[in-house]
């Protein structure tokens, strides 16, 4: 008898996924990938005032890191992290 781990459990070919099976993945992936964003912006929003000495912003967005699968109760879930840029920041 063969036994199947949680983490077979939830690999399956992405046409054999129920609706809801669908749904509920893109929905925590896209709960994930706006708690990620929101992060960012407020991490930016609360450095926005430092500057550099021609007036530049020395904490900026920096594009995404690769895309990385989570694992979550629904499976793995990919989501695309953005990336910051700081520059010298004062502690």
């Amino acid at each position: 008898m063969t036994h199947a781990t949680a983490e077979t459990d939830f690999i399956k070919e992405m046409d054999t996924w129920s609706v809801l099976e669908q749904a509920l993945r893109e929905g925590a992936r896209r709960m994930l990938q706006q708690a990620l964003e929101l992060e960012v912006t407020e991490y930016l929003e609360k450095h926005s005032g430092q500057r550099d000495e021609n007036g530049k912003r020395m904490v900026v967005k920096n594009g995404y890191h690769p895309k990385r699968d989570l694992a979550t109760g629904v499976g793995p879930i990919g989501v695309k992290a953005p990336c910051t840029e700081d520059r010298k920041l004062d502690p």
